[in-house]
Parts: structure tokens; C-alpha cells; sequence
């Protein structure tokens, strides 16, 4: 069932796109992402920022983790271990879930799509393979194997993807419903395109396998030189991800798995993913816990925030009237709307937008600790929304 790759291939490595990255990188900027590294900037965060928002971004997405599960029982172990109705997801169709503990805490979210009808793909950020191999107990007909290495994946977002797709010869990838994939053939060469809504922006997600990635990177790359395409690093796209009100794991909360002390998990109301569990179908792990919590107000929420100035805030805390309520998760500069955004954790009954807050953080200044406070308000996310 398991597949195990040798322990010299575990090495940090560079992604099927990166000969293609690295001509277009003028910074040599790099950053790691689970076992690969992969662009931090290209040329400025501004010019890929404006790139993504104003015409299209390209995206090295590899380093995703991937998961193929299969075999007769494979609906029956997904729909144990995610907390949506796996039975519901049709052919073709993907969906994001999470996963969580008997205590209904979340330990990691995840991006589901089903291939046929009894194989399915989990995409993750982070690593939680063994968590699933953990899990697998008990089922005989069941395959897992992780794919990780034998895929490629491209995105490509922006208000300008769907044409450069179709300029590249992709026909009809941009009639797919959101959240639908589907297989497309391009000069001979197999892809997987799936059409979502990330980073506030309609985009695609292409995987290929790895010997066709610099074929699939620079024939988008051509089809976007008129369509104002540019490739987007990671701090681009993380500005954009926090202006959507997208969660990080290990960044806005922390793993059940992984988290010290007890207080720090998060369940899925508390993290804003009540519309990922299904509290109606079979029994999940963490059914019991998230059903009879379900009605008690929340330890914590996460909200969104609008703080004065133009720095980004690391850290900060939030207080109310001097009482510490929450702390800044992540926060960005906003060149579209103008002004700080940040995503933060509250304690319950402090969520209610267009409450006026501080956010008080340190600095050095001159080797010197400093410590500053800034007004703020929590407001509504997402706080950049360009798919309804």
C-alpha cells in the first residue's frame, strides 16, 4: 500500500518547473516548500502583484502535497477522515475540507477531487501522509500512494487566465465550472485542469507530469506575453492570499498534530470552515466532539482586520479597552485597497465588525526594543473578492 521513496530522494529538490523559473528570475530569490524550493521574487513583489490583479499570474504550485486514494473503500476512508459528505462529490468535481481529532480540533485542510469512481486525489500544504497511512488501518481495499514527485502543477490566475489558456490551444478549459476538472490534450501533451476561485482571482490549476512541466511553463508564458501575464513568487501571492481571507497552516493556526499546548488547536467554527463539515452524514473523526460543541459560542474567531499605517504588522496583539482579546495572524499591505490588512484570532465575543481595536507590536529601532500601537478595525472578509 505504501509507497516509500529512497532516502536519497528526500533531499530538497528543485520542481519540474524550475529550469523555466529560474530564466524568468532576475532576484535569484528562492524560498523552500516542503521538499522543493521554489521562487520567493521574481523581479519586485509590486510588478508581480500587479501582474496577478490586473491581467494574470503564473504560479509555480509543485510542491502541493499529493495523495491518490483508491480501491472499493476508498469513499468509505475519506468520508471517515473529512468532515464533508465525500459520497456527494461527483465525478469531475473537487471540493476543500478539513480533517480534524476526536476532539474535533482541525489538523490540516484539504482540497479533494474525485477522478473516477473510486479514485481520488487530496491535495495539502503541508505533510500529513502519515497521518492518513496512520488511519488506513482496517481497510483492505484500499491504495494509497503519494504522488507528490510524479506531478507538476501550475496555476494560473487572473482576470486574463481563461484567455491565455485558450491562446495556448487549451480548448474548453474555460467552460469548466468552478471547483470541475477535467483531462485536455495540447500538441500531444496530457493535462489536468481544474478551475477554481483563489486568491480572490478565477484561476486554473494545470497538472502534468513532470517531463512535459517546461513545455506546459513556456508555452503559458508565450500565450501570456500579450495578455500581460508575468510569473508571480510567493510574496506576491501570499499578499494576495491574505486580501482573499485565505488561511495558512502553521502561519493562522496551528495543526491539532502539531500544536504544544492544549489551548492552541482550532475546530472549524473557530477557524471560519463551518460550511466544510457535514454534521448530517455518517460518522467522521471528530463527529461526536464538533456536534455536541456546536452550539456553544466560540473560544476564538478569525476575522479580519484594517489597521492605520503602511508597514505590515508581525505578531501583534490585539486589545480592547487595555484587555488583551486576540493576536495578527498575517497581515500585508493592500496596493488595490489601499491600507493594511491583517487576519487575526479574537477571543469569542469580540468578532463583531466595526469594533475599533489597538494592535500593539516591537520593533528594534538601533538594537533597541520599541514597542508601538496602532488603531485599528475589524472588518469584513474577504477583504479583495474580483470572481462574483
Amino acid at each position: 500500500m505504501t509507497k516509500v521513496h529512497p532516502p536519497q530522494q528526500q533531499a530538497i529538490r528543485p520542481t519540474p518547473f524550475h529550469g523555466a523559473a529560474a530564466a524568468c528570475s532576475l532576484t535569484n530569490a528562492w524560498r523552500r516548500w516542503g521538499d522543493y524550493t521554489i521562487a520567493d521574487v521574481y523581479t519586485t513583489v509590486d510588478q508581480e502583484y500587479d501582474a496577478l490583479r490586473q491581467h494574470a499570474g503564473l504560479m509555480d504550485l509543485s510542491p502541493l502535497r499529493k495523495i491518490h486514494v483508491s480501491g472499493a473503500d476508498a469513499q468509505s476512508f475519506l468520508n471517515r477522515l473529512l468532515t464533508r459528505n465525500v459520497a456527494a462529490l461527483a465525478l469531475r468535481r473537487s471540493c476543500n475540507s478539513v480533517f480534524c481529532d476526536d476532539a474535533g480540533h482541525v489538523i490540516g485542510l484539504a482540497h479533494l477531487l474525485r477522478l473516477n469512481v473510486d479514485k481520488y486525489e487530496i491535495l495539502t500544504e503541508e505533510n500529513h501522509a502519515t497521518w492518513f497511512w496512520n488511519s488506513s488501518a482496517g481497510y483492505e481495499n484500499l491504495h494509497l500512494e503519494v504522488v507528490t514527485h510524479e506531478q507538476g502543477i501550475v496555476g494560473l490566475f487572473g482576470k486574463r487566465a481563461t484567455d491565455i489558456l485558450a491562446f495556448a490551444g487549451i480548448s474548453g478549459a474555460g467552460d469548466l465550472d468552478i471547483s470541475a476538472h477535467d483531462s485536455f490534450m495540447v500538441q500531444r501533451v496530457k493535462l489536468r485542469v481544474m478551475k477554481t476561485t483563489s486568491l480572490g482571482e478565477t484561476g486554473y490549476f494545470l497538472s502534468v507530469d513532470p517531463k512535459d512541466a517546461l513545455f506546459i511553463w513556456e508555452l503559458l508564458m508565450r500565450a501570456g506575453q500579450s495578455h500581460g501575464a508575468a510569473p508571480v513568487g510567493w510574496r506576491a501571492q501570499d499578499i494576495c492570499r491574505i486580501e482573499s481571507g485565505m488561511l495558512r497552516a502553521g502561519t493562522d493556526f496551528i495543526g491539532a498534530n502539531d500544536a504544544c499546548h492544549g489551548n492552541r488547536p482550532r475546530t472549524p467554527y473557530e477557524l471560519g470552515l463551518a460550511d466544510s463539515v457535514d454534521l448530517e452524514k455518517d460518522h467522521f473523526v471528530g463527529l461526536r466532539a464538533l456536534t455536541m460543541g456546536v452550539e456553544r459560542p466560540g473560544r476564538t474567531c478569525q476575522v479580519g482586520l484594517r489597521v492605520e499605517g503602511v508597514e505590515p504588522i508581525t505578531g501583534g496583539r490585539i486589545l480592547r479597552q487595555d484587555q488583551l482579546i486576540g493576536v495578527v495572524t498575517s497581515s500585508a499591505w493592500s496596493p488595490r485597497l489601499g491600507y493594511v490588512v491583517a487576519l487575526a484570532t479574537v477571543t469569542g465575543g469580540h468578532e463583531a465588525p466595526g469594533q475599533d481595536v489597538d494592535v500593539e507590536y516591537s520593533t528594534l529601532v538601533e538594537l533597541e526594543p520599541q514597542i508601538w500601537s496602532l488603531k485599528a478595525q475589524i472588518i469584513e472578509k474577504p477583504f479583495y473578492n474580483n470572481t462574483l
